[in-house]
């Protein structure tokens, strides 16, 4: 239970933090597995996610549900992404690692 509350992916998007209590103000995880062939970490602060990192386990797109904006790097670099009414989608391929800074 406490994992559905860090993060979904049932419908394909990844979701930060869709039930973490509002006592739970700040905090991280680390290498959780998300559907699509993702493992995801991130951290948070004053109940909004600050960053995030995303390693690429299949080659899959990655799809992400987010209301706050973020940029999306790969390798240090900004990468391209799709934004369709706070869905956030990128290509990725095997083995690399995304980070994604909320501002």
């Amino acid at each position: 239970g406490i994992a559905e509350a860090l993060l979904q992916s049932h419908s394909g998007e990844i979701m930060f933090m869709p039930a973490v209590p509002k006592a739970w103000e700040s905090g991280c995880i680390r290498g959780f597995r998300a559907r699509g062939g993702f493992e995801v970490s991130y951290t948070w602060e004053k109940g909004r996610v600050k960053s995030a990192k995303i390693i690429s386990l299949c080659g899959n797109p990655c799809t992400i549900y987010s209301e706050q904006p973020y940029k999306l790097y790969k390798d240090g670099k900004e990468a391209v992404f799709q934004n369709n009414n706070n869905t956030y989608t990128f290509s990725s391929e095997i083995g690399d690692v995304y980070e994604i800074i909320y501002s």
